[in-house]
């Protein structure tokens, strides 16, 4: 499975091109959408609808420039845009959860309390590979600046109880573009220009 994420667009209409154009060449599978699109909501229906053309399934979460409610009222009106925040989904050999939101927090208590439904619907799952989705990245996982990690614990303790194959994170536009390895877990920040990888 072939899979093009990204994140932190903001409404880049020339980024947004470039990316359509390395969905079609590279043939990817699916898109994975890491929130940020809009700049405060504006343009996000602008994005979603461009995305929407190319008829490849796109699994989106919102940012901190989305709200939960309004990212999700907006994906209903595109047949190829799928909601993930809090939620999972099968795709092959592969579990797809997603948990959108946050950025600035270094803890969430309702990740903490959502955690135990994820890790069921991985037991439920055994054998597949395991994508985490989510804008906010990590404590300690492409979160250093200045000096100091300000990534969400509650979103570490949550990988390193489940050791997923693949986190995708955003927010941070200082790691855009940027990976990195956790044990078995591979951390990617995929940026607005976008990463190709396979699964």
């Amino acid at each position: 499975m072939k899979i093009l994420a990204f994140s932190d667009l903001h409404v880049d209409m020339d980024v947004l091109r470039r990316l359509k154009k390395k969905a079609i060449i590279e043939k990817v599978d699916y898109i994975i959408a890491a929130g940020d699109l809009s700049m405060f909501e504006n343009g996000f229906d602008i994005v979603l609808y461009e995305l929407n053309e190319l008829n490849i399934p796109i699994l989106l979460i919102h940012g901190n420039h989305e709200s939960r409610q309004f990212a999700e009222a907006e994906s209903k009106n595109f047949k190829n845009i799928i909601f993930m925040h809090k939620k999972s989904i099968v795709k092959e050999n592969v579990l797809f959860l997603g948990y959108g939101g946050g950025g600035f927090s270094t803890s969430d208590k309702e990740l903490d309390k959502y955690s135990d439904i994820f890790k069921k619907e991985i037991m439920k799952n055994k054998g597949k590979k395991i994508v985490f989705i989510i804008h906010g990245p990590p404590y300690k996982m492409l979160d250093g600046i200045y000096g100091n990690n300000v990534g969400c614990k509650s979103r570490a303790k949550f990988i390193n109880d489940v050791k997923p194959d693949i986190v995708i994170c955003g927010h941070l536009h200082e790691f855009a573009g940027k990976f990195l390895k956790v044990g078995k877990t591979l951390v990617i920040n995929p940026g607005w220009e976008g990463k190709v990888f396979q699964i």
